[in-house]
């Protein structure tokens, strides 16, 4: 396998027990180079690949959903040579993505490395997880044309003596789809938190979880006396907002990355002390359940 340690933004393969997909027979491909064989023995509907001297690679379309933001990819496979491996890559359409050094040395540059396996069976799975196909990924990564159609690479390495090529048997390729910016997400299924009905702070049916905090400031009556009141109350219901939720779910969550809040209300109480109520969404885009990595939060 050659050596891309080099390569920052996509390195470390993520293990995953499980990866609920949809599937593609390996056999599927839209193109090759080097040796691969189809309808291999070993698989029925499957692809062999042999590195040879050059390499040997497959490569897989598919059209994605109008409905999908990020994508994950899981590969079936197999080899009997312990220590063989397989790399995955993915075709970056942004405009200067042909990088000689990012790209495959003696193929089209436009390859970017998702991720890498040296199992001796098992899944291929890209590092990061997901890719965006909504916006850029790190490193500038376009994983879409404009028609929706993404493009991934399995490669083979090749080498001399031949000993230190690459025999791999492909079995299937599975793709799961989410509606979802996953990019940092690392689990393969989304649940849902359940949470009391009655749990301090959240408020179901208006959707929020709420908190309150006061904050008094030296130069009250002023101004700028009001607003620096009005800022330290603030953090304190956000601060207020993290022990709620922390009651519910062990995370160990930080005020200062709580997702997007609104001021619900802002009283100014007698002797220059301000308080104010602040609502977080529990669902939807941006909101809590999303940033503690659940699909939604509900009542029980």
């Amino acid at each position: 396998m050659r050596k891309l340690i080099s390569i920052t933004l996509l390195v470390l393969l993520l293990a995953l027990p499980s990866f609920a997909g949809e599937g593609m027979p390996a056999s599927h491909l839209d193109s090759s180079t080097g040796m691969v064989r189809l309808d291999d023995s070993v698989f029925a509907d499957g692809a062999r690949l042999l590195g040879g001297v050059h390499g040997a690679g497959a490569v897989y379309e598919l059209t994605v959903p109008v409905w999908a933001r990020s994508v994950a990819l899981a590969v079936d496979w197999w080899t009997p040579r312990p220590g063989d491996g397989i790399a995955l890559y993915v075709y970056d359409h942004s405009a200067d993505s042909t990088d000689e050094f990012l790209g495959l040395p003696g193929e089209d540059l436009h390859w970017r490395l998702w991720g890498s396996s040296t199992d001796s069976s098992g899944l291929a799975v890209g590092s990061p997880e997901f890719l965006l196909l909504s916006r850029e990924n790190p490193g500038g990564i376009t994983p879409i044309d404009s028609e929706g159609t993404l493009r991934v690479l399995l490669w083979a390495e090749g080498g001399l003596p031949f000993v230190t090529d690459e025999l791999v048997y492909l079995e299937q390729l599975r793709w799961r789809f989410s509606e979802r910016d996953e990019l940092w997400r690392r689990t393969p299924e989304w649940s849902s938190l359940s949470v009391p009905a009655d749990a301090t702070g959240f408020d179901f049916q208006r959707g929020l979880l709420i908190a309150g905090g006061s904050g008094r400031a030296g130069q009250a009556g002023s101004a700028r006396g009001r607003l620096l009141a009005a800022r330290a109350a603030t953090v304190q219901a956000l601060n207020l907002a993290v022990v709620y939720i922390n009651e519910v779910v062990q995370r160990g969550v930080d005020s200062g990355k709580l997702p997007g809040y609104r001021i619900l209300s802002e009283e100014e109480l007698p002797g220059g002390s301000v308080r104010v109520e602040v609502g977080i969404p529990l669902n939807g885009a941006g909101g809590l359940a999303e940033f503690l990595g659940f699909a939604e939060i509900t009542s029980k």
